[in-house]
């Protein structure tokens, strides 16, 4: 998926998803005239002041979007209700001024990174109720997304850093789980491998360690 450029012509009201602008449908006249409507008098519009369909706080979040800004430079146009799930970015929309179209600088996350963290949260959007079969379907979902994650392992510590910056909770849980399992039958030299951990013990100390942690075993079987 490639990040797109803002249109700041796109008129108010359209469906925005990951900079996508949606068109509007043009109205035409059918060449009827309207009838002229009576102006309401000023107790009329006292009681008509306000009288607006009540929303949720969820619809009213589908109808705003937010402005998403790499540390390329590149912009993502979103929905605030894909986003919710991010502590980061629920923050900068409650003390924003604005309502819609609100700037979050994310400088230390770059633009393909966020287009994964992006494609999750669209997955995992909060107040979305699904049926059983639409929970087996996300479930099988989430085990190909990992899977493809693991095959790669830059990606994958790029996308926990992603996670922690953007207080994305559900996110971070599923990334640290795939990592567990993949260094879970790994020896102390794999997993310092794994993570790029330079051993700084001497031959001494970590014999010393190691006579420790089996005692530590002993006692605790």
């Amino acid at each position: 998926m490639k990040s797109l450029k803002i249109d700041e012509k796109q008129p108010a009201g359209s469906s925005l998803v990951f900079g996508v602008v949606g068109e509007e449908g043009s109205s035409s006249s059918n060449g009827k005239k309207k009838k002229k409507k009576k102006k309401p008098n000023s107790s009329q519009r006292k009681k008509n002041k306000g009288k607006k369909p009540e929303e949720t706080t969820t619809e009213k979040a589908k109808e705003k979007t937010v402005l998403l800004r790499t540390g390329e430079g590149d912009t993502f146009e979103v929905e605030q209700s894909i986003v919710l799930s991010s502590q980061t970015i629920q923050s900068f929309i409650e003390d924003s001024s604005v309502a819609e179209n609100i700037l979050v600088p994310l400088n230390n996350i770059s633009s393909d990174i966020l287009e994964n963290v992006l494609v999750y949260l669209e997955k995992h959007e909060e107040n979305k109720v699904r049926s059983v079969n639409e929970k087996q379907e996300l479930v099988k979902w989430e085990e190909d997304f990992v899977k493809e994650l693991k095959t790669d392992k830059g990606t994958l510590f790029e996308m926990v850093l992603a996670a922690d910056q953007l207080g994305a909770r559900g996110l971070m849980d599923v990334l640290c789980q795939a990592i567990a399992d993949m260094i879970m039958d790994m020896t102390t030299e794999e997993v310092r491998e794994f993570f790029g951990i330079e051993n700084d013990f001497t031959p001494e100390e970590e014999a010393a360690v190691r006579a420790q942690a089996a005692w530590w075993l002993l006692q605790n079987e």
